[in-house]
C-alpha cells in the first residue's frame, strides 16, 4: 500500500484498512513511506499488549489523534513503551526510518519492566593500616526504575585460596544482612584481616542477585593488608658519618699541634700527659654540655623557621666541640709529650664529641628509631673511636702497630652493629613467613 501510495493515485483508490492503523499521511493522501507501515505494525501491538480489540482502538486515540496506552501497560519497561510510543508518532520523521531500524533498536530492549540495579561505588578499597584489623564498609544499592521493587541477595563468589563456604557464611568476609527487598539497600560488609597474609593485596567478587536484568551483577572487592608488624628500621647513617668525620679531624688537628714538641720521652713527659689528660677532659665535659645546649638552640631555631633537617643540630653541636678541641690542643701546644700522650689525649677528646650528639645525636636518633639504649651506646662510643682512629692513623700511619690495631677494633664491631638491624629484621620477617603458611593466601 505505500508503495502503491506513492503514485499518482487518489487516495480513496488506494487506502485500505481500520480506521486507527493507517498512518495519518494515508488519510491525507499525502507522501507515504515504509515509515508508514510501521504505523500500522505498532498499533497492532498496542492493541494486542492492551487487550484492545482493533474495533475499540478509538478508546486509545485523544482529539490529537495520538494513541496513548502508557496507562494500561504499568509492567512493560518504559524502553519498550518508548519504542512502540516511536512506532506510532504522527509525523513520519518522528518514526523510525524503516523495519530494520526499528529492528535493531528493539533488540537490546527487555520487554517486562525490571528493577535496576545502581551501586554508589564501582569497586570496593579496603585498606587495613594494622594486622589483624577489622574493617567495616558501606556499599549503597538503588533501584530508580518506578513501580517497581528490587529483591536483591548477596553472595561472595568462590575462590581458589579461600576455604569452601556457603552462600550465606564466608570465612573472612561477612555481611550484616544477606537479603533485600528495598529499593535502596545500605549493606554493611566486614572484611577481618586476621586470617590474611600481611602486606598482600586480596582481590574478591561480590555477586548481587537480584530481580533486575541481568539476574547477576559483580563488585570487586580488593583487600591491602597491613605491612609486616616487624618495622624497617635505619640507623641514622648521616649522623653517625659526622661524628666520624669530625673525631677524625679534631684528633688530627691536635696530633699536628702536637708534633712541634714531641721531644721529651722521660719520667716528666709522661706526668705531663697525664695532667694535660685531665685537664683535656674537664674542658671537655664542659664542651660537651655547651655543645648540648646549642644542639637544642639549633632545633628551636629550625622549628622556628621551619627547617627540617634535623642534622643541622649535629653539625653545630660538632663544630663547637671541634673547635673546642682545637683550642684545647693549642692550648697543650707549650708543653712536650710522647707519641702515647698524643693517643691519650685524642683519646680524651671523644667525651666531647659523645656529648656534642646528645640533643639530636647519634645515640638520641638511634633511641628515636626504635634501637636498644645498648645498641645507641655501642654505635655512638665506636664511631667516635673509629674517627679517633682514623685521625692517629692520618699522623702516624696506618702502618703502626697501635693505630691499626685501633681501627680494626673499632670498625670490625661497628660494622657488626650496622649491620645487625637490617639483618635481624630479615631473619624475623623469614620467621614470620613460616607462620603465614597456615594463612589464607591472596
Amino acid at each position: 500500500m505505500a508503495h502503491i501510495g506513492g503514485s499518482e493515485i487518489a487516495m480513496s483508490s488506494v487506502a485500505k484498512g481500520t480506521i486507527g492503523f493507517i498512518a495519518p499521511e494515508l488519510l491525507f493522501n499525502q507522501q507515504v513511506s515504509e515509515a508508514s507501515d510501521l504505523y500500522g505494525l505498532g498499533a497492532t501491538l498496542i492493541c494486542l499488549l492492551t487487550g484492545i480489540a482493533s474495533t475499540d482502538i478509538s478508546q486509545l486515540i485523544d482529539e490529537d489523534y495520538r494513541i496513548n496506552f502508557k496507562h494500561r501497560v504499568p509492567r512493560l519497561s518504559l524502553r519498550w513503551i518508548e519504542w512502540l510510543q516511536r512506532m506510532v508518532e504522527l509525523k513520519p520523521k518522528d518514526r523510525f526510518l524503516d523495519a530494520e531500524t526499528a529492528l535493531e533498536a528493539l533488540n537490546p530492549i527487555y520487554v517486562i519492566r525490571v528493577p535496576e540495579v545502581n551501586l554508589n561505588v564501582p569497586c570496593l578499597e579496603v585498606t587495613a593500616k594494622k594486622l589483624g584489623e577489622k574493617i567495616t564498609k558501606k556499599v549503597i544499592l538503588t533501584n530508580s526504575v518506578p513501580d517497581t521493587i528490587l529483591e536483591s541477595r548477596w553472595q561472595i563468589a568462590p575462590h581458589l585460596s579461600d576455604p569452601p563456604h556457603t552462600p550465606d557464611f564466608h570465612e573472612w568476609i561477612y555481611f550484616e544482612q544477606t537479603h533485600f527487598v528495598s529499593n535502596q539497600v545500605l549493606c554493611k560488609i566486614t572484611v577481618d584481616t586476621r586470617k590474611l597474609m600481611a602486606n598482600k593485596l586480596y582481590e574478591r567478587e561480590i555477586l548481587i542477585h537480584s530481580n533486575s536484568h541481568p539476574e547477576t551483577q559483580s563488585l570487586m572487592l580488593n583487600v591491602k593488608t597491613a605491612p609486616v608488624p616487624i618495622p624497617a628500621k635505619k640507623l641514622p647513617y648521616f649522623s653517625v658519618g659526622l661524628l666520624i668525620f669530625f673525631a677524625a679531624a679534631a684528633t688530627w688537628v691536635e696530633a699536628m699541634a702536637w708534633d712541634g714538641i714531641v721531644r721529651h720521652s722521660g719520667t716528666v713527659g709522661v706526668a705531663i700527659a697525664v695532667f694535660i689528660s685531665v685537664l683535656v677532659a674537664g674542658l671537655g665535659l664542659v664542651a660537651a654540655i655547651t655543645s648540648g645546649w646549642i644542639s637544642q638552640g639549633m632545633a628551636k631555631v629550625r622549628s622556628r623557621f621551619g627547617v627540617k633537617v634535623k642534622a643541622l643540630d649535629t653539625v653545630a653541636a660538632v663544630f663547637f666541640a671541634g673547635v673546642a678541641a682545637i683550642v684545647v690542643a693549642r692550648f697543650g701546644a707549650q708543653f712536650r709529650a710522647t707519641d702515647m700522650a698524643i693517643a691519650a689525649f685524642a683519646a680524651v677528646d671523644a667525651v666531647v664529641f659523645m656529648a656534642a650528639f646528645e640533643g639530636e645525636g647519634v645515640a638520641q636518633s638511634c633511641v628515636q628509631r626504635g634501637f636498644s639504649q645498648g645498641l645507641a651506646f655501642g654505635v655512638s662510643v665506636l664511631s667516635a673511636a673509629l674517627g679517633i682512629s682514623l685521625g692517629m692513623a692520618l699522623k702516624l700511619g696506618v702502618v703502626n702497630g697501635m693505630v691499626l690495631g685501633a681501627i680494626l677494633g673499632t670498625s670490625f664491631p661497628l660494622a657488626t652493629l650496622i649491620l645487625y638491624p637490617p639483618l635481624d629484621r630479615a631473619k624475623r620477617i623469614a620467621r614470620y613467613r613460616k607462620v603465614e603458611r597456615n594463612l589464607i593466601k591472596p
